[in-house]
């Protein structure tokens, strides 16, 4: 998958992603403060925890250009 940090993601995995190495493994556990902005109602039950097992495996440089 490719994700466009943080538009993407959650805010939680967003910090880990930002802290991983090209090629790094993690396990990364998100508790549900992390969680706010993200419509989950219904999806998980209150003040659940994510899990994601992530692999970071290449970074790509985005050029935004303004109007």
């Amino acid at each position: 998958m490719v994700f466009t940090v943080p538009e993407q993601v959650n805010e939680g995995l967003d910090r880990a992603i930002m802290t991983m190495k090209k090629g790094e493994h993690a396990t990364v556990t998100v508790d549900a403060k992390y969680l706010h902005g993200h419509d989950i109602s219904g999806m998980l039950p209150a003040n659940s925890m994510l899990h994601y097992e992530v692999e970071l495996l290449d970074f790509i440089k985005v050029i935004v250009q303004t109007a």
